[in-house]
């Protein structure tokens, strides 16, 4: 509390004489919040996406670092057979959660689901004969299909109350990454929400660059093929 106060009506201002102890407590008070503050702000600015270089001859231990990462419930940047994209466990909760912040997407908004094959597909959509031999024309390929969700133990986050997208890629790192981890993973363009997609990396990484949210690991595969 102020000591004193002085109102000076021609000049329409007021001064405040605040007792010396008064500041001291203050200052006392306020030092942890300050320190608190500046240890965040440097964990923020310490804060870095890894990026392992994807090249033939070290697939199997980036293929190793990608399982590991996944399973501890990080995000991912993948090349995938359209453009890069934002991969998590589908499984889990806090994963699904993370990704949406980092893309800055609105969790009212469904995210497709990659499966490694039609039986992984089968436990969580309702697939008919008809649908079936029509996914095996398109599968594994660029095709994301709208199907009924299958009610079951297994809970997904990230996808809708009834429906339930789901895709089988086409291409080698995702799939073999699917089948080692045995697993749905949340898939979605590796952009912030309302940017475009791309197909070259340091575009997508830029994008990400000074973010709150990022992505834990980068699968850098260099510019992908467009996508026809």
């Amino acid at each position: 509390m102020p000591s004193c106060l002085l109102f000076n009506k021609s000049f329409n201002f007021s001064i405040y004489f605040f007792d010396f102890f008064d500041v001291h407590n203050f200052l006392e008070k306020i030092e942890p919040v300050i320190g608190a503050l500046k240890l965040a702000q440097k964990k923020l600015s310490k804060a870095k996406m890894r990026e392992l270089g994807v090249i033939s001859k070290n697939l199997d231990s980036i293929m190793k670092m990608a399982e590991k990462s996944i399973k501890e419930g990080e995000v991912v940047i993948c090349p995938t057979d359209t453009v890069y994209g934002l991969i998590s466990d589908a499984t889990n909760e806090k994963a699904v959660k993370k990704l949406f912040k980092i893309k800055k997407r609105s969790v009212l908004k469904p995210i497709p689901i990659f499966v490694k094959d039609m039986k992984m597909a089968k436990k969580f959509a309702r697939i008919n004969k008809k649908q079936e031999e029509f996914l095996k024309k398109v599968w594994p390929g660029k095709v994301t299909v709208v199907l009924k969700r299958r009610k079951k133990k297994i809970k997904l986050f990230g996808v809708a109350k009834d429906t339930i997208a789901l895709r089988i890629p086409k291409y080698k790192l995702i799939n073999e990454l699917l089948k080692k981890l045995n697993c749905p993973l949340i898939g979605t363009s590796a952009n912030i929400s309302g940017k475009p997609a791309s197909t070259k990396i340091k575009t997508v990484t830029f994008q990400f660059k000074n973010q709150k949210f990022l992505p834990d690991l980068v699968l850098n595969s260099g510019n992908l093929r467009k996508s026809s």
